[in-house]
């Protein structure tokens, strides 16, 4: 079982030991749907969080530039220059995987909100307490996803974060597919190459980031 199912797989059972708990102490089936509800927005919220704390794990690209046999002379160079990126990597990353998360979560609960709100209003009690908690905290979540997914464009900043992060890998895979240190004029040609697509590629990743329109350092 790998992670995300595991992760679905406890969700799923933290949500029914809560239904079932709140159940026994009320017999009231709103608050049992209140208790799963509970559950659900914590699972949503946590993956969310975690890449925005910067908790996703980079791949092992480093590696490719470390272990690399074609660099010759120029490998301390371009072994410092990832050194210098590697930061940058990583915030891609988490960045690409905070608002892929957080778009999902919006398209999956406004899904979920706009099935079950017609079905559960037809059972909707407004003296009951229960039912009026389950029915507010349902909508001012959804609500709130969707505000902020458009808020920071998350879908557009998923998007160009990972275009970004796959553009760098894709250059970095070519570069060393091309380099013979047998030619260093030609070896140092290449290198500097990369270092001007690399820093290409981060232009155009501060332009996702903060929405602006393109320069004309950008070609």
């Amino acid at each position: 079982m790998n992670p995300k199912q595991a992760f679905a797989a406890y969700t799923a059972s933290a949500a029914v030991v809560a239904a079932t708990a709140a159940w026994y102490f009320t017999s009231n089936p709103w608050a049992a749907g209140l208790g799963a509800l509970g559950v659900a927005i914590g699972a949503t919220a946590v993956p969310v969080l975690q890449a925005m704390l910067h908790r996703v794990h980079l791949d092992a690209a480093p590696t490719w530039l470390q272990d690399s046999k074609n660099l010759g002379a120029e490998r301390d160079r371009v072994v410092e220059h990832y050194g210098r990126l590697k930061g940058t990597l990583v915030y891609w990353k988490n960045e690409a995987a905070a608002h892929h998360r957080l778009y999902q979560a919006s398209v999956i609960w406004s899904l979920l909100s706009g099935v079950l709100i017609p079905v559960l209003v037809q059972f909707y009690d407004e003296s009951d307490a229960w039912s009026k908690g389950f029915m507010t905290i349902l909508t001012t979540w959804t609500g709130f996803l969707v505000a902020i997914t458009h808020t920071f464009k998350s879908e557009h900043r998923y998007q160009g974060m990972r275009q970004q992060e796959s553009d760098y890998y894709d250059l970095a895979r070519t570069f060393l597919d091309q380099v013979e240190p047998d030619d260093p004029t030609e070896l140092a040609r290449l290198v500097d190459r990369y270092f001007e697509d690399t820093a290409r590629i981060r232009r155009m990743a501060r332009r996702v980031e903060t929405g602006t329109p393109p320069s004309g350092l950008d070609r």
